[in-house]
């Protein structure tokens, strides 16, 4: 099953729009049914499909970015790396292990990398 938070984050945009669930599918080209699984995690839309909702939620707030911050997917450079460097592998499992909160992990790591990687926030 998918991550909920981008589905519960375009619900939220949909409902601050003021757009049924029917209206915005039909204005972004896709069945009712299609966006109802978006919105319960149950899919997770392509790049294009979500470019098309940010343009129709971007009254409500929608920005590209923070949308794809949300996405459940990792992208094909991080996953090569990942299945490329056995230390990546074990650097993600011990971290993993910690039960350290992911927000807390990254501002050590940001910490440890110096100044310039301890600039944005956590999201």
């Amino acid at each position: 099953m998918v991550r909920k938070g981008l589905g519960r984050e375009m619900r939220r945009l949909r409902v601050v729009a003021k757009m049924t669930v029917r209206r915005l599918a039909s204005e972004v080209g896709i069945s009712a049914t299609h966006l109802c699984d978006i919105e319960h995690g149950r899919r997770a839309p392509s790049d294009q499909l979500l470019q098309r909702f940010v343009r129709k939620l971007s009254s409500a707030g929608a920005s590209y970015e923070k949308l794809q911050l949300l996405k459940p997917v990792v992208d094909k450079d991080i996953r090569e790396w990942y299945a490329g460097d056995y230390d990546v592998r074990l650097l993600m499992r011990e971290a993993k292990d910690s039960e350290v909160p992911a927000g807390d992990l990254l501002r050590l790591f940001r910490s440890a990398l110096g100044g310039q990687w301890a600039r944005s926030p956590h999201p």
